[in-house]
């Protein structure tokens, strides 16, 4: 049954019960997964070493909005049903908030580099929102309320 078949998933295959739809079918997010893999600062300059924890987290970070973007776009210009693309977005927001702490300064400049400018970010935002409320799902609202801000 589906319980033994996810006993066996490790949570690299197996990442959220958000990753399901219709009859348990497994949704497969690969296509809008995008990672980002900037070399250090000490291997660029040293040609070897060993990247933080805060680059790890910066570029894990970004890899999700990027990903996002990339679903919001497909569902945006009608390439995408709603219902899927709700999905694979809750799927990336969800990471996200599985993301402890994020050095801004680290994600703001890669953000910048791959193309979410403040403006791009805040229409991901409404989007990501129009989704919610195209599925009839509660709409939330980012702001000073919650526990970390919407773009790093």
């Amino acid at each position: 049954g589906l319980l033994q078949e996810a006993a066996g998933a490790t949570s690299a295959n197996f990442p959220t019960r958000a990753s399901f739809c219709g009859a348990m079918n497994y949704v497969d997010h690969s296509r809008y997964d995008i990672q980002i893999n900037q070399p250090g600062m000490f291997a660029t300059m040293m040609g070897g070493g060993k990247k933080t924890d805060d680059q790890l987290m910066a570029e894990e970070y970004v890899g999700c909005l990027l990903s996002l973007s990339r679903v919001l776009s497909d569902w945006v210009n009608d390439n995408l049903p709603k219902e899927e693309a709700l999905l694979h977005a809750d799927h990336y927001m969800q990471k996200v908030s599985m993301i402890d702490t994020v050095n801004t300064e680290l994600a703001v400049e890669l953000m910048e580099q791959n193309g979410l400018t403040t403006a791009r970010r805040q229409q991901l935002e409404t989007n990501y929102q129009q989704l919610k409320r195209a599925n009839g799902q509660k709409v939330p609202q980012f702001g000073a309320k919650k526990k970390k801000c919407w773009c790093c």
